[in-house]
């Protein structure tokens, strides 16, 4: 099968898509005062999502995204009260059988027009599907073409699929037979994102998983290109797609053994310092050290400070007094976004000596993470440092922009 069969026949993900918007709808719309828009995104805005089925009901893999808007000067309700509504509408649609995970996010109308010119904010312009309440509201966000991009947006999408797939990692047992369908599932994400982001650079961004797959197909059969590609581009552009037939059609067969993993990993790390070289400009025989350097460099105290705060704030201000010289002292070199994502590239880069069982491949990365390793054991067993990067990225990376 390929995504032109594919997008011919009848799919249940619009059906899904609708129960669950109903649901939600349902709900927020009777919880909340004040409110002026509910606006769903992500993938199932895009009717991307990916339906499993297990066990007698259906699975959604990943997240059901929906942004409540709200008028200007409301107050907008806490976490608290926006978790038991989520809550609720989970265990009511886990009722009828369908296993979903709902993210509500409460903004207001000014959020939508200070958006900045990013992969999300332009998906949710054009891919965004008003549910209830004011048509319009899709209109405050700014319109820009997709070559405006931020570049730096791209290659932090790039930076956060790569952490979800090494903290899906330790959790295998056995790395041998087919993927576990949890960490497929990241893999499959991470293939589609490298296409994501590799198209923003290259200045083909789409806005959909299928035109994206497409448009590598077509680069990748051209007979020349004014582009440098960072590796051979159609076995990169064939995972890419094979990927992407399993994200839209879930019970479609595709790749599926630890050889997609190995692969992924080492597409990912090729990309990452081809990336970082564009947004440095440097030299393609300049060093990882240096590029680093070069890129922590660009970037003005003030955005590494607004990181900082976020930090503490995530701590209860007196909870992490104690870490407080310690982030003083990293303050001055990197922003806690940084700090985590060099060490996710440094256990990149070895993950193939550790898997080939070669001793000399450690580093120490303790001291550059916000929360540095918690027992001597995530000082040497990869799979423990894969556990603490990951729980450093939900605290100080995942929530904020800094």
């Amino acid at each position: 099968m390929n995504l032109e069969t594919l997008f011919t026949r009848p799919t249940p993900i619009r059906l899904f898509t609708s129960l669950i918007g109903r649901e939600t709808v349902h709900r927020v719309a009777g919880e909340f005062s004040h409110l002026r828009t509910i606006i769903l995104t992500g993938s199932l805005a895009r009717g991307e999502g990916t339906f499993v089925e297990s066990h007698g009901q259906c699975d959604f893999l990943g997240d059901a995204e929906f942004l409540l808007v709200f008028h200007r000067g409301a107050r907008l309700p806490g976490k608290p009260q926006i978790d038991a509504v989520r809550h609720d509408i989970e265990r009511s649609l886990a009722q009828g059988g369908l296993a979903v995970e709902i993210g509500l996010s409460a903004v207001t109308d000014r959020y939508l027009r200070a958006l900045e010119r990013d992969i999300f904010t332009y998906e949710l312009r054009y891919c965004g599907q008003v549910l209830w309440g004011d048509e319009g509201a899709l209109s405050l966000i700014p319109d820009f073409p997709p070559c405006d991009i931020r570049l730096e947006d791209a290659w932090r999408l790039l930076e956060n699929r790569i952490i979800e797939l090494l903290a899906a990692t330790p959790d295998v047992a056995e790395m041998h037979g087919n993927l576990p369908r949890s960490l497929r599932y990241r893999v499959v994400k991470l293939y589609l994102d490298m296409a994501t982001s590799l198209l923003v650079f290259a200045g083909a961004y789409k806005p959909t998983y299928r035109e994206r797959t497409t448009t590598l197909r077509l680069f990748s059969t051209a007979l020349s290109t004014a582009v440098f590609w960072p590796f051979p581009l159609h076995p990169f552009a064939e995972r890419v797609e094979a990927c992407c037939l399993y994200k839209l059609c879930a019970q479609v067969s595709g790749p599926a053994g630890w050889e997609l993993w190995r692969h992924a990993l080492e597409d990912a790390r090729v990309l990452l310092r081809w990336e970082l070289e564009r947004l440095t400009q440097s030299a393609t025989e300049a060093t990882d050290e240096t590029l680093w350097q070069t890129w922590l460099e660009m970037h003005p105290a003030r955005t590494r400070l607004r990181g900082w705060l976020h930090a503490a704030r995530k701590q209860a201000w007196t909870r992490g007094a104690r870490r407080w010289p310690r982030w003083i002292r990293l303050a001055s070199e990197s922003s806690p976004r940084h700090l985590v994502y060099r060490a996710a590239n440094e256990l990149l880069h070895a993950l193939p000596q550790i898997m080939a069982g070669e001793h000399g491949a450690t580093f120490d990365f303790q001291t550059r993470l916000p929360l540095p390793a918690a027992t001597a054991e995530e000082s040497h067993d990869w799979r423990a440092r894969a556990a603490a990067i990951a729980r450093n990225y939900c605290l100080f990376v995942k929530e904020t922009r800094s």
